[in-house]
């Protein structure tokens, strides 16, 4: 086991809107505790993990903050802009008018107007090219064209089938459209690749071109020019491809687990899919949608505890819904200590309230906040102390967020 002071985390944030946000903050907050954030050395977003992390930044002149800068104005600046902005409605009116004024079409995407609301309702600026590389922030987008997981970095941006560009030239809130552009409700951003170099990776062993490294980290990158495979892309919401951002952690820390990432933390904050009944021919195109990314998290999920066990050997899922209850049972945790943190914990109804609670982007109350961050915290909290007690002692949610 290793030992809590050289922990190098990777950190992966889902999708899922708000609620999502709000769950990760918590979470985040938890570990802020614990002066663990200062730890971090890679981070891994979707959709709501981007928006979330986005705020963070902004709140912190674009930077990862250390524990006791979060603690004391990041809490807060995401509570104020989560619980008073509307974003949704904001997007809304902002799509009418082009429909109006501008001959947008009705079925338009939204990506782009997205990222004119954010920029001016949130506060978001920059590009991402600007962003600081410790820790390297992963962005994580899906391409319609190659159908693969595109990813911005302050390196490059793109994908292995489309090519990469570097040092990429685009706003940040552009980068974070795109990781939210669900299909249904937003779509996708719109890039054009022709005002881009676009560059291959390809390494070489014993003479031989391969794809991606393999464990011999004698193997170095070779870079080739070459002309993007598609002189435009549709880039979707992360959550088609990977709705908790473990792929971009896997393949790009891959070769640098032993001096990068030797924790990993994945919070997944997706919605659960409820029975319904067959409905009308839009509803039930949603309906497939929903089903095949329900199914591509729940893949994902059973794949992190082999992924812990064999690849990094040490981390943490803190997946929304489950209740100290269940996590401490599931930890083993001592039985008289676990029916006393059980009671002042939320209750199953509670967790189920935020498990279910819609994927949106609309201003939330601050009861809602204060509820799904508290979950987070406690998933967080019991988590970590059902497991790894020799690092961590139970730590009561504070509330009270200004």
């Amino acid at each position: 086991m290793i030992d809590k002071k050289d922990l190098r985390i990777g950190l992966a944030l889902s999708g899922g809107g708000v609620r999502a946000a709000a769950f990760h903050l918590g979470v985040l907050w938890r570990l802020a505790v614990d002066g663990l954030l200062e730890k971090v050395t890679h981070i891994s977003t979707v959709s709501g993990g981007t928006l979330v992390t986005g705020l963070i930044y902004t709140g912190a002149e674009n930077n990862w903050p250390d524990s006791q800068r979060f603690m004391a104005e990041s809490v807060p600046h995401v509570k104020r802009v989560l619980t008073t902005k509307r974003l949704q409605w904001r997007l809304m009116i902002w799509g009418i008018i082009e429909i109006l004024f501008f001959r947008s079409p009705i079925f338009s995407s939204r990506a782009k107007a997205l990222s004119r609301v954010m920029q001016r309702l949130w506060g978001i600026k920059g590009e991402i090219k600007d962003l600081p590389k410790d820790p390297l922030w992963v962005i994580n987008a899906t391409t319609y064209e190659s159908g693969k997981n595109w990813r911005f970095t302050p390196d490059r941006m793109g994908d292995y089938k489309t090519g990469f560009t570097e040092n990429p030239s685009i706003p940040l809130a552009d980068a974070m459209a795109a990781s939210a552009g669900f299909p249904a409700l937003i779509g996708p951003l719109h890039l054009d690749c022709t005002k881009y170099k676009w560059i291959n990776y390809s390494y070489v062993d014993s003479g031989k071109k391969v794809r991606y490294p393999d464990d011999d980290e004698s193997l170095e990158p070779k870079k080739e020019s070459t002309e993007a495979t598609f002189s435009k892309v549709h880039l979707w919401d992360g959550g088609v491809y990977d709705n908790n951002g473990l792929e971009a952690l896997y393949k790009i820390c891959a070769d640098d687990y032993k001096h990068g990432v030797n924790y990993l933390v994945v919070s997944e904050a997706g919605r659960k899919l409820e029975p319904t009944k067959y409905a009308c021919i839009f509803k039930r195109l949603r309906r497939i949608l929903d089903v095949s990314m329900d199914q591509v998290r729940s893949l994902r999920a059973r794949s992190i505890g082999r992924l812990l066990e064999h690849d990094i050997g040490e981390g943490a899922l803190f997946q929304i819904g489950n209740t100290a209850k269940y996590i401490l049972t599931k930890a083993e945790y001592p039985e008289k200590q676990r029916e006393e943190l059980i009671k002042g914990a939320l209750s199953e109804k509670q967790a189920q309230k935020v498990a279910g609670f819609k994927n949106t982007l609309k201003r939330i109350s601050d009861q809602q906040f204060d509820l799904m961050c508290r979950h987070g915290w406690e998933v967080a909290d019991f988590t970590l102390i059902g497991y790894y007690r020799s690092w961590f002692e139970h730590k009561p949610y504070p509330g009270g967020v200004k």
